[in-house]
């Protein structure tokens, strides 16, 4: 079967092609009319059809570098690596050796043959697997459904990744119908942990809490769902009512710290839990920009964070740029706070720059800046190698990591600060000093110069 749109890709003295069988991972039943995409180097991509035996043919290649894209509905979508080179001798760093790495992109099974005219044919397996489905309802302790709560699939401890942020499925969850009743789809199989959270911005909700499936309000409570490629659940969740506490305060301003003539200030105080559903809590406070007040807040362990953004002017277009942070742990007993008072602090960043060691050729990298506190407040993802600039950061502690831009994994040999050695051990914010970041990022496999 020929592909469709083949002329953008052809080449006067085509030496590769790609033959393929998509099958399922569950049946290994073939599958047919599932759309394969191929995209080699800037060219137009090109695109055909598996057929009943769910095979696909790619002929007339220029033996470069492609990216293979498999979808059907009923399916999640799988993207791979294809590379035509031959076989390097074995590299222990290169898990994939001779075939060429491709970071995240999975390599599928394989075999490269070259025929008689020179031309090399690669022959893939290509794994669809049939997706994960969680139904079920959010109801209170009486069956009463809670409308317009929002539910979501969250993984942080007991997925393994302790850096790991909480994930919520779909944009920021999927909301239950006027029966309560919700639906998660399109998932991988694995486990997840489930957890119901009240709508944004909503007050009255009282003493209803964020809850993890089934009944919990805490992460250590909370029951896996072991998903197998394929499988729908249902998983039903009652919702937690607990008493809270009140917590009060004043926000101050760093000295000098007055706004511009005619700007407009306004503050958000956050509580997140240590141990608690994977959410955030915006609860109402009064009104002004020197109080807060956060009500109905169960005992534990927190994180209190505080944001002072700056508008120009009161109008809702108006350009709102962030001015002052705090965060600081807090334990929260039996008792109202009334003197939880903040005291805001200019927010800073860090400059430096990535360089690669003498010998690699350089490739595109992302310099990732992030804090392992809850929901990676002060992430950000920067562009190298050269000099960057994080911008500004919460305060509190943070790490820094070198990730591939696309292609070739690579890692970073040292990552300093002044004389601190930030790839162990993190450096604080804000920061005072004025040494550089400086980044020594290793050969990715193959880019030896």
């Amino acid at each position: 079967m020929q592909a469709q749109n083949a002329a953008p890709n052809s080449h006067p003295a085509a030496k590769a092609a790609v033959d393929g069988v998509a099958i399922d991972t569950v049946t290994h039943a073939p599958v047919a009319r599932a759309r394969v995409k191929l995209a080699c180097t800037s060219a137009d991509p090109l695109y055909t059809w598996t057929d009943a035996q769910g095979a696909f043919r790619f002929p007339h290649l220029a033996p470069v570098g492609c990216l293979l894209e498999v979808q059907k509905p009923g399916f999640l979508p799988s993207s791979y690596g294809v590379e035509f080179t031959a076989p390097r001798p074995t590299d222990p760093r290169d898990p994939n050796p001779g075939w060429g790495v491709w970071g995240n992109i999975r390599v599928p099974t394989r075999t490269r043959s070259v025929e008689p005219d020179g031309t090399v044919r690669l022959k893939i397996d290509v794994p669809l697997t049939p997706p994960v489905v969680i139904t079920g309802k959010v109801t209170d302790a009486r069956g009463v459904p809670m409308t317009e709560w929002l539910v979501g699939t969250a993984g942080r401890k007991h997925t393994g990744d302790a850096d790991a942020p909480w994930q919520i499925g779909g944009a920021g969850g999927v909301g239950v119908d006027e029966k309560g009743e919700f639906r998660l789809g399109g998932l991988e199989p694995g486990k997840y942990f489930l957890a119901a959270r009240r709508p944004w911005g909503q007050t009255g909700m009282g003493s209803y809490r964020n809850t993890f499936y089934p009944s919990a309000t805490v992460e250590d409570s909370a029951r896996a769902l072991v998903l197998a490629a394929g499988q729908h659940v249902r998983a039903d969740i009652r919702v937690v009512q607990q008493a809270g506490v009140r917590i009060a305060g004043k926000i101050s301003a760093p000295v000098g710290g007055s706004a511009a003539p005619g700007a407009f200030r306004y503050s958000y105080v956050t509580l997140v839990p240590e141990n608690g559903a994977p959410f955030m809590e915006k609860p109402p406070f009064a009104l002004g920009q020197d109080q807060f007040a956060l009500e109905n807040i169960p005992p534990g362990k927190y994180t209190m964070y505080a944001e002072t953004y700056e508008a120009p002017n009161i109008l809702p277009d108006a350009v709102q740029s962030i001015v002052y942070g705090y965060a600081r742990d807090m334990q929260v007993a039996a008792g109202n706070i009334l003197d939880a008072d903040i005291t805001l602090m200019p927010l800073g960043g860090v400059a430096g720059v990535a360089a690669f060691r003498e010998g690699c050729k350089p490739v595109p990298i992302r310099i990732v800046v992030s804090s392992p506190e809850p929901f990676n407040l002060g992430t950000r993802t920067l562009k190298g190698p050269g000099q960057f600039s994080s911008g500004l950061l919460y305060p509190g502690r943070y790490y820094v990591r070198v990730e591939s831009e696309n292609g070739p994994e690579v890692t970073a040999e040292s990552i300093r600060l002044g004389d601190r050695d930030v790839l162990k051990n993190g450096f604080d914010a804000p920061y005072a000093g004025n040494a550089e970041l400086t980044i020594r990022v290793g050969c990715a496999p193959g880019r030896v110069r």
